[in-house]
Protein backbone atom coordinates (compact mmCIF):
# COMPACT_ATOMS: atom_id res chain seq x y z
CA UNK A 1 0.00 0.00 0.00
CA UNK A 2 1.47 3.36 -1.02
CA UNK A 3 1.93 6.24 1.37
CA UNK A 4 -0.82 8.18 -0.37
CA UNK A 5 -3.32 5.39 0.26
CA UNK A 6 -2.20 5.09 3.86
CA UNK A 7 -2.70 8.79 4.39
CA UNK A 8 -6.10 8.62 2.66
CA UNK A 9 -7.24 5.74 4.83
CA UNK A 10 -6.09 7.59 7.92
CA UNK A 11 -7.90 10.74 6.92
CA UNK A 12 -11.08 8.78 6.22
CA UNK A 13 -10.81 7.01 9.57
CA UNK A 14 -10.33 10.27 11.45
CA UNK A 15 -13.23 11.85 9.58
CA UNK A 16 -15.48 8.89 10.35
CA UNK A 17 -14.55 9.01 14.03
CA UNK A 18 -15.20 12.73 14.13
CA UNK A 19 -18.60 12.19 12.47
CA UNK A 20 -19.54 9.59 15.06
CA UNK A 21 -18.56 11.95 17.88
CA UNK A 22 -20.65 14.73 16.38
CA UNK A 23 -23.66 12.44 15.89
CA UNK A 24 -23.42 11.11 19.43
CA UNK A 25 -23.14 14.61 20.80
CA UNK A 26 -26.12 15.84 18.82
CA UNK A 27 -28.35 12.87 19.80
CA UNK A 28 -27.35 13.08 23.44
CA UNK A 29 -28.21 16.75 23.48
CA UNK A 30 -31.60 16.25 21.67
CA UNK A 31 -34.42 17.09 24.07
CA UNK A 32 -36.82 14.89 22.11
CA UNK A 33 -35.52 11.80 23.89
CA UNK A 34 -37.58 12.75 26.94
CA UNK A 35 -40.72 12.65 24.83
CA UNK A 36 -39.69 9.30 23.36
CA UNK A 37 -39.11 7.94 26.86
CA UNK A 38 -42.49 9.20 28.05
CA UNK A 39 -44.17 7.64 25.04
CA UNK A 40 -42.47 4.33 25.75
CA UNK A 41 -43.66 4.43 29.37
CA UNK A 42 -47.20 5.20 28.24
CA UNK A 43 -47.16 2.31 25.76
CA UNK A 44 -45.82 0.01 28.47
CA UNK A 45 -48.56 1.07 30.88
CA UNK A 46 -51.19 0.59 28.20
CA UNK A 47 -49.89 -2.91 27.41
CA UNK A 48 -49.96 -3.79 31.12
CA UNK A 49 -53.52 -2.50 31.45
CA UNK A 50 -54.67 -4.52 28.42
CA UNK A 51 -53.03 -7.65 29.88
CA UNK A 52 -54.70 -7.08 33.28
CA UNK A 53 -58.10 -6.54 31.64
CA UNK A 54 -57.66 -9.68 29.52
CA UNK A 55 -56.84 -11.88 32.50
CA UNK A 56 -59.61 -10.26 34.58
CA UNK A 57 -62.16 -11.07 31.91
CA UNK A 58 -60.84 -14.61 31.73
CA UNK A 59 -61.27 -14.97 35.50
CA UNK A 60 -64.81 -13.50 35.35
CA UNK A 61 -65.73 -15.90 32.53
CA UNK A 62 -64.30 -18.87 34.43
CA UNK A 63 -66.28 -17.88 37.53
CA UNK A 64 -69.46 -17.46 35.48
CA UNK A 65 -68.93 -20.85 33.82
CA UNK A 66 -68.34 -22.43 37.22
CA UNK A 67 -71.52 -20.94 38.66
CA UNK A 68 -73.52 -22.04 35.60
CA UNK A 69 -72.12 -25.56 35.96
CA UNK A 70 -73.06 -25.64 39.66
CA UNK A 71 -76.61 -24.50 38.84
CA UNK A 72 -76.88 -27.10 36.09
CA UNK A 73 -75.69 -29.88 38.42
CA UNK A 74 -78.11 -28.77 41.14
CA UNK A 75 -81.01 -28.67 38.70
CA UNK A 76 -80.08 -32.13 37.43
CA UNK A 77 -79.89 -33.42 41.01
CA UNK A 78 -83.26 -31.91 41.92
CA UNK A 79 -84.80 -33.26 38.73
CA UNK A 80 -83.73 -36.79 39.62
CA UNK A 81 -85.57 -36.43 42.94
CA UNK A 82 -88.76 -34.96 41.45
CA UNK A 83 -91.33 -37.70 40.73
CA UNK A 84 -93.17 -37.91 37.44
CA UNK A 85 -96.85 -37.65 38.38
CA UNK A 86 -99.67 -38.93 36.15
CA UNK A 87 -103.44 -39.21 36.56
CA UNK A 88 -105.33 -42.19 35.17
CA UNK A 89 -109.09 -42.80 35.42
CA UNK A 90 -109.56 -46.44 36.28
CA UNK A 91 -113.01 -46.75 34.68
CA UNK A 92 -114.81 -47.15 37.97
CA UNK A 93 -117.72 -44.78 38.51
CA UNK A 94 -120.69 -44.23 40.78
CA UNK A 95 -123.86 -42.72 39.37
CA UNK A 96 -126.80 -41.08 41.07
CA UNK A 97 -129.05 -39.18 38.70
CA UNK A 98 -126.83 -36.71 36.87
CA UNK A 99 -124.13 -36.90 39.51
CA UNK A 100 -121.02 -38.94 38.84
CA UNK A 101 -118.08 -39.95 41.00
CA UNK A 102 -115.16 -41.24 38.93
CA UNK A 103 -112.30 -43.31 40.31
CA UNK A 104 -108.86 -41.96 39.42
CA UNK A 105 -105.37 -43.28 40.20
CA UNK A 106 -102.47 -40.91 40.80
CA UNK A 107 -99.05 -42.46 40.11
CA UNK A 108 -95.64 -41.11 41.06
CA UNK A 109 -92.76 -42.63 39.09
CA UNK A 110 -89.03 -42.13 39.46
CA UNK A 111 -87.56 -40.99 42.77
CA UNK A 112 -88.42 -38.44 45.42
CA UNK A 113 -91.54 -37.49 47.34
CA UNK A 114 -94.80 -35.77 46.38
CA UNK A 115 -96.26 -33.48 49.05
CA UNK A 116 -99.76 -32.01 49.33
CA UNK A 117 -101.10 -33.32 46.04
CA UNK A 118 -104.38 -31.61 45.10
CA UNK A 119 -106.56 -32.24 42.05
CA UNK A 120 -109.18 -30.03 40.41
CA UNK A 121 -111.56 -30.68 37.53
CA UNK A 122 -112.26 -27.85 35.08
CA UNK A 123 -114.92 -28.03 32.37
CA UNK A 124 -114.89 -26.01 29.14
CA UNK A 125 -117.76 -23.61 28.58
CA UNK A 126 -119.33 -22.36 25.37
CA UNK A 127 -117.93 -18.84 25.83
CA UNK A 128 -114.34 -20.15 25.77
CA UNK A 129 -113.85 -20.06 29.51
CA UNK A 130 -113.69 -22.85 32.04
CA UNK A 131 -115.62 -23.51 35.20
CA UNK A 132 -114.37 -25.29 38.28
CA UNK A 133 -116.42 -28.47 38.44
CA UNK A 134 -114.71 -30.07 41.41
CA UNK A 135 -111.83 -29.35 43.75
CA UNK A 136 -109.34 -28.65 44.79
CA UNK A 137 -109.45 -32.17 46.19
CA UNK A 138 -106.69 -33.02 48.64
CA UNK A 139 -105.65 -36.42 47.35
CA UNK A 140 -102.70 -37.20 49.54
CA UNK A 141 -100.32 -35.41 51.89
CA UNK A 142 -97.30 -37.58 51.23
CA UNK A 143 -96.51 -40.01 48.42
CA UNK A 144 -93.07 -41.50 47.90
CA UNK A 145 -92.10 -42.55 44.39
CA UNK A 146 -92.49 -45.07 42.98
CA UNK A 147 -96.01 -45.33 44.32
CA UNK A 148 -99.67 -44.68 43.62
CA UNK A 149 -102.86 -43.72 45.41
CA UNK A 150 -106.56 -43.85 44.43
CA UNK A 151 -109.00 -40.97 44.78
CA UNK A 152 -112.40 -39.93 43.44
CA UNK A 153 -113.58 -36.94 41.42
CA UNK A 154 -117.23 -35.84 41.66
CA UNK A 155 -118.87 -34.12 38.69
CA UNK A 156 -122.24 -33.57 37.06
CA UNK A 157 -123.11 -34.88 33.64
CA UNK A 158 -125.24 -33.06 31.08
CA UNK A 159 -127.77 -35.31 29.34
CA UNK A 160 -126.76 -36.22 25.79
CA UNK A 161 -123.78 -33.83 25.95
CA UNK A 162 -120.10 -34.74 25.84
CA UNK A 163 -118.03 -32.06 27.57
CA UNK A 164 -114.30 -31.50 27.53
CA UNK A 165 -112.07 -30.09 30.22
CA UNK A 166 -108.96 -30.83 32.17
CA UNK A 167 -107.77 -32.52 35.32
CA UNK A 168 -105.23 -30.33 37.06
CA UNK A 169 -102.91 -31.59 39.78
CA UNK A 170 -100.57 -29.51 41.91
CA UNK A 171 -97.94 -30.71 44.36
CA UNK A 172 -94.73 -29.68 46.10
CA UNK A 173 -91.44 -31.56 45.82
CA UNK A 174 -88.59 -32.14 48.29
CA UNK A 175 -87.09 -28.76 47.45
CA UNK A 176 -90.34 -26.83 48.16
CA UNK A 177 -90.93 -26.14 44.49
CA UNK A 178 -94.50 -26.20 43.20
CA UNK A 179 -95.45 -28.24 40.12
CA UNK A 180 -98.61 -28.29 38.03
CA UNK A 181 -99.82 -31.14 35.82
CA UNK A 182 -102.71 -30.76 33.38
CA UNK A 183 -104.48 -33.66 31.67
CA UNK A 184 -107.09 -32.95 28.96
CA UNK A 185 -110.24 -34.99 29.62
CA UNK A 186 -113.63 -35.79 28.15
CA UNK A 187 -116.73 -36.06 30.31
CA UNK A 188 -119.62 -38.16 29.08
CA UNK A 189 -122.40 -40.08 30.81
CA UNK A 190 -120.21 -43.19 30.82
CA UNK A 191 -117.32 -41.67 32.70
CA UNK A 192 -114.19 -39.57 32.69
CA UNK A 193 -111.61 -40.15 29.94
CA UNK A 194 -108.08 -38.83 29.36
CA UNK A 195 -107.86 -37.47 25.81
CA UNK A 196 -104.28 -36.22 25.39
CA UNK A 197 -100.74 -35.94 26.68
CA UNK A 198 -100.10 -34.25 30.03
CA UNK A 199 -98.68 -30.74 30.22
CA UNK A 200 -96.22 -29.74 32.91
CA UNK A 201 -95.44 -26.40 34.50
Amino acid sequence: MTRTRIVLVGVVGVAAFALLVVVATVFSAWTGWNAVGALGQALGAAATLVTVIFFWRQLVQMRSDSQAEQIRRRNDYERTLTPLVTLSPTGGMQSQGLNRISDVLVSADGSGVVYNLQVSLFVDEANGGQRLEAGPIVVIRHLRAPGSAPFTVPWTVKPRVVESGRLEATFVDLFHRSHTLRHPVRLNPNGLEITGEPQWE
